[in-house]
């Protein structure tokens, strides 16, 4: 059976989410996360964020035009290869990348931690060893997309996809402080702050 790391690997190393603007599926296209670049900043203003961890960060597509002046940004994947070339493109002085596994790794302290399209990739045991790690941190936020519409979660082999409702069985995370739409049909980000 293959790890989180090989299955994700596999899946950039042969394009299978790979779409002319980015390999890291339909989500990451501007046209799916464009509404974000400009409520992002907003957000992190309000709740006077100054720090970022962006998990899985994927190949810095959209979060590209996110205006991070003041913010500390770690973007973060399982991919190495793809945290290389993020390196190399973007990094600068407060925007930095590395190779983490959110299932089990110590992760870098940030105010927010942004988790998006990415339980929606996992199996339920996977998002349960996500979120034990997550509570082990302090982070003071939590953004994590959620399908609230939902009625039922399904479990899945790590890789493929299927919506999540966080709220439901079996994560039952209380109901989040705000919803942000996103493009794609019944999407959004949950915030959370962490106490919750």
């Amino acid at each position: 059976m293959l790890g989180l790391q090989e299955i994700f690997t596999h899946i950039y190393k042969e394009k299978l989410w790979g779409e002319d603007e980015t390999l890291s599926g339909s989500g990451s296209r501007l046209s799916e996360a464009g509404g974000l670049v400009k409520i992002l900043p907003q957000l992190m203003e309000i709740l006077e964020i100054h720090s970022l961890l962006d998990l899985p960060c994927g190949d810095f597509n959209w979060m590209q035009y996110v205006d991070l002046k003041g913010i500390d940004y770690i973007g973060a994947d399982i991919v190495p290869e793809l945290i290389a070339q993020n390196q190399a493109r973007y990094q600068q002085e407060n925007i930095h990348f590395q190779v983490l596994d959110l299932t089990h790794e110590e992760l870098p302290k940030a105010d927010l931690l942004l988790v998006r399209n990415c339980f929606t990739h996992l199996s339920f045991l996977q998002i349960q060893r996500c979120l034990k790690n997550i509570h082990r941190h302090a982070f003071e936020y939590l953004l994590i997309t959620t399908y609230p519409e939902l009625t039922e979660n399904t479990d899945i082999q790590s890789g493929l996809w299927r919506p999540l409702n966080m709220c439901l069985a079996p994560f039952k995370l209380d109901p989040p402080l705000k919803l942000i739409p996103e493009s794609a049909r019944g999407s959004y980000l949950g915030l959370w702050k962490m106490a919750q």
